[in-house]
Formats: C-alpha cells, structure tokens, sequence
C-alpha cells in the first residue's frame, strides 16, 4: 500500500463533502469570504482619503484658502476705495460724481442708485433736484474696514466698513455722522464692484 504523504500544514484538504459537490470547496469559499472582507476594509480605508470620492484634497483645500484670502483683501482694498466715492457728492458737480460713483459699481445697483436720487422727496422735487436747490455737499471717508464673509470661489465677498460722513445744507452749520456700512462686493475680472449696500439697521 502507498504510504500517506502529510499535507502540508496550512493547505486545503480535501474531504468527501468538497469531491462530492458540484460547487467551490469550503476552503475556496472562506478565501473568497476573506478577501471580500479585506476588500471592504480597503474601501473603508481608500474613502476616508481626502479627494477619494470628489471631497477636495489638502492640496486644493490649501490653493482654495489661498484664492479665498487673497480674494478678500483685495476684496477690502476694493471696498475702501468706493466708499468715498459713492457716498460722497456734491451740488455742483452731480453729474461728475455720479459718473464716478457708477465706475464703482455693478449695473444693477448703478440702477438702483439712479433711481433712487429720481424719486420725489417731500418737497414735490425729486431728491437729485432737492439737493441742488438745498447746496448739500456730502464728504465721506472710511475709518475702519472688515472682511466678513467670501465665497469658496472667491467671487463674492461682504466687507463692513466704518464710515465718517459729513454733510453741508447751504449756510447751515455742518453736520458729522458716523456709522458702519455692509458692502457686498463681486469679482469683475481683476477688479471688484460694489453691488449693494446697507447701513446699520437696514441690515438684515
């Protein structure tokens, strides 16, 4: 009779049920089991990598910080330097400072101010005529300014500025106010215009 040859320790031995099925052996299923296991686990792992399934890396969480802040200064920069344009004028140059006030601004709120300095006032004039016929000279600068918010892509951007206003009405002695402003900026190539404005409690 043949002598038995050990099977080496660790391998797959066949018994009577494994000949006798049609399908995989036992041992072939375990493995499959084992790797379907390993397999889940790697996913775990591999998902839970930045960027994996479309989350940003900290490669481009780092470049969009980077964007982000470098948006949002010149975001400010932008803000600091409309805010004595828009907010300022006076009686006998209108037409100048309008002009230069709307180089600062988007259409739409280039619009909305137009039409603003159009509506009647009390008086029955309109609020443009009121102030030429009343001498105002308003002279604004800013004193303060804030980042508060800026889009992830760097588009949009809210900055809130502290404002020194003071306003002359004909030979009436002249008035001081101070107040804070909420500006809401947007990207316009390299530059960025002022789309919309808000002083203190108007400001939701």
């Amino acid at each position: 009779a043949d002598t038995p040859v050990d099977a080496p320790v660790g391998a797959p031995v066949a018994t009577d049920a494994d000949t006798a099925s049609s399908g995989p052996p036992t041992w072939a299923l375990l493995v499959a089991a084992g790797a379907a296991v390993l397999s889940i686990a790697l996913l775990v792992v591999v998902s839970s990598w930045p960027g994996s399934w479309g989350d940003p890396s900290p490669k481009e969480q780092a470049e969009s910080a980077e964007k982000a802040e470098s948006a949002g200064a010149t975001a400010v920069d932008a803000a600091d330097a409309a805010v004595p344009a828009v907010l300022s004028y006076d009686y006998r140059t209108l037409d100048t400072d309008f002009a230069e006030a709307e180089s600062y601004l988007t259409d739409d709120f280039a619009e909305k101010r137009s039409k603003l300095f159009k509506q009647q006032a009390a008086s029955g004039m309109t609020l443009r005529e009121q102030v030429v016929s009343d001498k105002v000279v308003v002279t604004a600068r800013t004193s303060g300014t804030g980042l508060t918010r800026v889009s992830e892509d760097g588009d949009r951007a809210t900055v809130v500025v502290y404002v020194d206003q003071d306003s002359q009405k004909g030979k009436d002695a002249p008035r001081s106010l101070r107040m804070w402003a909420t500006l809401s900026m947007v990207a316009d190539g390299d530059d960025w215009l002022l789309d919309d404005i808000c002083t203190e409690d108007d400001c939701s």
